[in-house]
């Protein structure tokens, strides 16, 4: 019997990953089985920005899995900047050798990465909110509710690693990664709805 507790942080991520990708399954399947009033469908670019920002939540959940797994949220606990830097160095972002192991295992380029994607998902969402309030009013308060739930999760990143990742916080944060996953996939089901049956 093995005695080993720890996992590695590709497996633990893929693991977060594909579990994360079947709660989705089941939110859009349930959104999609609830009765909606027809309306006209909205643009496809307002399908497609629902579609992208889900793509970025998964991608930002397996990067939050390697941010646990390295506890990389221990260390740089500054922000904006990252040691003194906004973009760290190259040289420090790609120490390891081969190069792809610093996506996975560097923790100043794993907590870099976890950055720089959580700025991209609150300027897709916000930019989305507007736009579906301008072109797809049917959208408009899904969109709304998703940028807010990014907004505070990601002030609630902040907090944690400014406060040096207390346990009771990470979870928290953690919790509000599922919220934005259960919102947007939910937000997408609609999107898709409209398209479908009206």
């Amino acid at each position: 019997m093995s005695q080993r507790t720890d996992v590695s942080p590709y497996r633990l991520a893929i693991h977060l990953t594909l579990a994360c990708l079947i709660l989705a399954a089941i939110v859009v399947v349930a959104a999609s089985l609830a009765p909606r009033r027809r309306e006209m469908p909205p643009p496809a670019r307002a399908r497609y920005g629902a579609i992208s920002i889900l793509a970025l939540v998964f991608v930002q959940i397996f990067l939050g899995a390697l941010v646990a797994k390295t506890n990389a949220g221990l260390t740089f606990n500054t922000w904006p900047l990252m040691d003194g830097n906004f973009i760290p160095p190259t040289a420090a972002l790609f120490a390891m050798s081969p190069w792809w192991k610093n996506l996975f295992e560097n923790v100043l380029t794993v907590q870099f990465d976890h950055r720089m994607v959580a700025y991209a998902l609150f300027a897709m969402t916000a930019f989305h909110a507007f736009d579906t309030e301008r072109n797809a009013r049917g959208l408009a308060v899904g969109a709304s509710i998703l940028f807010a739930l990014v907004t505070v999760q990601m002030m609630q990143g902040v907090l944690t690693l400014l406060w040096g990742a207390p346990l009771a916080m990470a979870l928290l944060h953690q919790a509000g990664a599922i919220a934005v996953l259960v919102a947007a996939a939910r937000h997408l089901a609609i999107s898709e709805w409209s398209f479908s049956r009206v």
